[in-house]
Parts: structure tokens; sequence; C-alpha cells
């Protein structure tokens, strides 16, 4: 069913992103990210209204409403299509939460090995993607991953491209996450971002939600460099959802959402912006940042 007016979301609805803690792996020379944070977060109105990736919660057992088990396909889609003339054969997705941007990563790669720490989140992509011969999902970190790997007799795998879709703005320590992403990519592999714009539009939702920070061009661009990674580009996505974003979030503090406004804006808003960010190059200021880059002084032919 769809709900045409304003709700505030029920308390018990929680879903984990990327919790750190400050210890280390056993074997590892690694340090954790800093930062332990509750297994739980609340869910909140962000992850429905204003989604720009994989939206969907951890599913409340009493829940019925199908605004709580919204998937955001369409949003998914729109965005692997953004990304898609920089995606390798091999992809590591990190943070891949319930699998919708999984699925649409599978379409066009080789192998996808796609990681999620949150045990419910990840029996859910486990789920979503068996049926993929060229998916692998794995309940770790990415730490995890990159500790596993150098205990292997073999080689440490190596992946053209490695994605963080509204992932990153959850870990306290970025650069040093994005450090070990670079360690892992193929020679003229690329990093793929996509994290939430601007500081000033930080709000109480942004809270909530867990997230660390919001970004600016120049900082994401630093980050990256910091990193040991070179940008290739950083620029602005969906144009269309800032002034909805500052409006409802920042003036007005709102934390109430209707299955309405999910839809209209995954399936109106969205395709938008994408439209004015080819047309436009991404010149539009909007609500995201998208960055491309590559570990530093490796240059990747661009199709």
């Amino acid at each position: 069913m769809t709900m045409t007016t304003p709700m505030t979301l029920p308390t018990g609805v929680f879903r984990r992103r990327n919790a750190r803690c400050t210890t280390t792996s056993a074997g590892c020379c690694m340090p954790r990210w800093t930062n332990c944070k509750p297994e739980y977060q609340p869910v909140t109105a962000l992850h429905f209204l204003l989604m720009t990736s994989d939206g969907s919660p951890v599913k409340p057992v009493a829940a019925k409403d199908s605004v709580y088990f919204h998937n955001d396909e369409s949003g998914s889609r729109i965005l692997v299509q953004i990304l898609n003339r920089h995606l390798g054969h091999s992809v590591l997705e990190v943070g891949a939460g319930v699998g919708c941007i999984t699925l649409e990563l599978a379409r066009g790669a080789r192998h996808v090995v796609a990681i999620e720490p949150n045990q419910t989140l990840f029996n859910e992509l486990r789920e979503k993607t068996a049926h993929l011969p060229n998916v692998t999902s794995l309940n770790m970190t990415l730490e995890d991953f990159v500790c596993n790997e150098s205990r292997s007799i073999n080689s440490r795998r190596r992946f053209d491209s490695i994605v963080y879709i509204n992932v990153l703005e959850h870990i306290e320590s970025d650069a040093n996450e994005l450090a070990l992403a670079r360690g892992i990519l193929s020679p003229g592999g690329r990093v793929l971002v996509v994290v939430p714009a601007h500081h000033w539009l930080y709000s109480e939702v942004d809270r909530l939600s867990g997230h660390f920070r919001r970004y600016s061009k120049s900082g994401l661009a630093a980050i990256l460099r910091e990193s040991g990674l070179r940008p290739l580009s950083v620029h602005y996505f969906d144009s269309v959802g800032l002034l909805p974003y500052l409006v409802i979030y920042r003036w007005f503090r709102s934390t109430a959402v209707s299955g309405t406004n999910a839809v209209v804006y995954s399936r109106v808003i969205l395709p938008v912006s994408k439209f004015l960010h080819r047309l436009t190059g991404g010149r539009l200021v909007g609500k995201n940042l998208i960055a491309v880059a590559e570990a530093g002084g490796v240059q990747l032919d661009r199709p």
C-alpha cells in the first residue's frame, strides 16, 4: 500500500551501517576504524524520501506497510548507469546493504564481491544474490577482507573497481578506509564514491543516520589524495533533490515520510536529475557528489 499522508517512523526500526571499533584484528597489522557505535542505528526519512541507492531498512517484525520495505531499485539502477563507464570487470562493493546496488553491478561485471558487515543486512544480501553465479557475498568489513586476503597462500586479489555508494560518510576515518581500498586496486583500477554534499546541508537526519559528515568537492578530493588516490573527477549529482532536502530537513527539520514521496523521488526526481547531470556534465550544484579516482601515478585509458 502507498501512504499518502506523512508519518513519523516508528520506534524499534533500526539498521546498522559500518560500525567501527578501536581494536586490532588478531594477526593483522591494520588498525580498525575508530568510534564504536551502537550496533543498530535508527532508520530515518533519509533512507526513504531522499534515497540515492539501496534504501532498504531491516524489516521490523510487526511492520506491514510497504514504505518500510521499500527497495529503491529504480534509484540503484540510475546510479549504476551513471558510474557504468568507469566500472571494470572485477568489482568490489563496500557496504552492500541488502543488495539493490549489487544486482545492478552484476548486470555488467564479470565478478562482483559484495561485502556487508551487518549480519541482518547480509542475510538479505546473500538471499537476494544467491542465484547469481558472478556474485560473491561476504559478511565482513573491508579491513577484514584485506586481512583475510593477506593471510591467503595465494596472491592478494585485486579489483578493477571499488565502489562506495552512500557508505563513506558512515566511516569516521574515511582516509584510512580509502587507503585500504587503494591497496587492492588493479593497475589502472578506479575507486568510485557517492557521498552527500555540502556541510551546510548537514541535518538531524544526517546525524540520526550515522553520518559523520557531508562533503565539499575540495574536501573529498583532498581525502582521496591523502589516501594515495588521484581524483579524476569530482562532480555534483541530484540537482533536483537539493532544494527539497534543504526545505524539508534543514529549514523544517522534518523526520516524517510518506510512501508517495519515496516513489516520486526514485521515479521522477532522480531520473530528471540523471538527465540534467548528463546534459551539464555534473556542473549543476546538487545534493550529492560523485568522485572517480585511481591509484596515484597510474593512468587508465578512458572509454
